[in-house]
């Protein structure tokens, strides 16, 4: 049997979803979080694999109905004893509104927030009124979490994870509704079309779906109370992003939609720079740096404002660097747990055979709470050379003189200070890098023995060589994040 390449698989994907967006009159597509498909990613892909999966397709589609049929009665018993009161009765009227994400619980009480920085308290201390609105990645409940910042400038609010009964149920009936309108559409016009149509019929269901209305219906009685001019959020294309702003645009109250692309483009991104109708799309985008600006710009055809509002993760280039001695590296995985064990084994692999570098496994934010179980990983294996960093990121970039990463967006913090990169690329896999847009592939590995070689190399030149490897790299990322510009945004809201 001819194994299927991934590009191809992507590619019949985006195009097979964009037919059917198209001719959804309702639009009731823009509402499936799984029709939204953000960017290729290996961790993101597994769930668009069953569409080519040979045998037992339909058995599969059906296990998946009742986990989430299973999972909607447990939501509708727990929202019987709802009484917590979400409807922001006392809220002032505001100016701005963030909608920003809380994913550890080393997050509370903090006065930056993890993807806006210090902006928003500094568009409070200019005496602007601005709440930050927060979507809640964890189990501890919004009560604490909106409690931790009581004596803060800037109040948090959190959605709920669960409605009362009648809210709940009008989500659930929401999702049925698309669940249905899909489902009778299918029919014999394509093999993979009509793959899609049933998934997109079940993920109607799915806990991600559902949680999309439910936030996006919070957020539009929180806009409703308190009119802000401008609703913020961090914009990548999830579905409840899209019913975010057809919601707040249906209040008719002259609210301004804007979304924030955190971060840079990345290779094979799609559903953020997927041009829909107006109601799904924000009136105006800002993004990180220009080289993103460049990209939405092409891909949106002009269609909507771009503007560069810089990203508080900038920090100052560096421009003279000194030779580190030792070969240190940081392992920067993402949030994901799959990554993160690849990273992991992959760094343990690269200690037990160099025992003469040093490496700092650095794990991303919400995948924090395993800090102990790495921790012991590490001790069962008695290598003495790799260590769980506990460090700030400021001081894991400072220690580095390598980063070795696959996804993570850390890797232009670390390059931008002169630590070298060096990417891990699987075979038959479809590149995720960051660094994707740069032209040179030497920092590319696919074992130990390619990094151990890479090392070796880097080791034997002179200050002089690596000062100027460094500076090309460091030249490279200058485009792709600029320094957080407050004036930017406030030049929108005063508009």
């Amino acid at each position: 049997m001819v194994q299927l390449s991934e590009k191809f698989k992507f590619k019949e994907i985006t195009e097979t979803l964009s037919k059917l967006i198209k001719n959804d009159k309702n639009s009731y597509l823009m509402g499936v979080n799984w029709a939204q498909i953000i960017r290729y990613h290996p961790e993101y892909f597994k769930d668009y694999e069953l569409v080519f999966k040979k045998n037992f397709f339909l058995l599969f589609v059906s296990l998946k109905f009742l986990k989430f049929i299973c999972l909607i009665i447990l939501k509708l018993i727990k929202s019987i004893f709802k009484t917590q009161d979400y409807k922001y009765k006392k809220k002032d009227l505001l100016d701005v509104v963030i909608i920003s994400h809380f994913i550890n619980k080393n997050h509370l009480s903090l006065d930056s927030d993890f993807y806006f920085g210090e902006l928003p308290k500094k568009l409070s201390e200019d005496n602007i009124k601005i709440n930050i609105v927060l979507n809640n990645h964890t189990n501890i409940s919004p009560q604490i979490i909106e409690k931790k910042w009581l004596n803060s400038k800037v109040e948090r609010n959190v959605f709920f994870h669960c409605l009362n009964f009648r809210d709940e149920l009008g989500v659930i009936i929401n999702g049925f509704k698309i669940f249905f309108n899909t489902l009778l559409k299918t029919n014999t016009s394509g093999y993979i079309i009509d793959r899609v149509r049933y998934l997109i019929s079940v993920e109607a269901i799915s806990p991600a779906s559902l949680n999309a209305e439910r936030l996006a219906r919070q957020l539009e009685i929180f806009v409703k109370k308190t009119k802000p001019r401008v609703i913020i959020f961090t914009f990548e294309g999830h579905a409840w992003e899209r019913l975010v702003i057809k919601k707040v645009k249906n209040l008719n109250i002259g609210v301004l939609c804007v979304g924030y692309v955190h971060t840079m483009a990345f290779p094979n991104q799609y559903a953020s720079i997927t041009s829909y109708q107006n109601e799904f799309m924000p009136d105006c985008i800002m993004v990180a740096g220009n080289e993103t600006k460049n990209i939405f710009e092409k891909n949106l055809s002009n269609s909507i404002p771009i503007r560069v509002l810089g990203s508080h993760k900038k920090i100052n280039t560096i421009q003279k660097f000194d030779k580190k001695k030792n070969i240190r590296i940081l392992i920067l995985p993402e949030g994901f747990k799959s990554e993160t064990n690849l990273l992991f084994n992959f760094g343990l692999r690269l200690a037990n055979q160099s025992r003469n570098m040093y490496i700092r496994i650095r794990l991303h934010p919400s995948m924090i709470n395993m800090i102990d179980y790495y921790t012991n990983l590490i001790k069962e294996k008695k290598i003495n050379n790799i260590k769980i960093s506990t460090f700030t990121i400021g001081n894991d970039i400072r220690w580095s003189s390598h980063a070795l990463y696959r996804g993570s967006t850390s890797i232009i913090e670390a390059v931008s200070a002169g630590v070298m990169p060096i990417y891990y690329n699987l075979k038959n896999e479809l590149a995720i890098d960051p660094l994707f847009r740069k032209q040179d592939r030497s920092y590319y590995v696919s074992s130990v023995t390619d990094v151990i070689l890479i090392l070796e190399n880097w080791m034997k030149m002179s200050s002089e060589q690596e000062s100027k490897r460094k500076r090309e790299f460091v030249r490279f990322c200058e485009n792709l994040l600029e320094p957080l510009n407050i004036k930017v945004l406030k030049k929108v809201i005063q508009n």
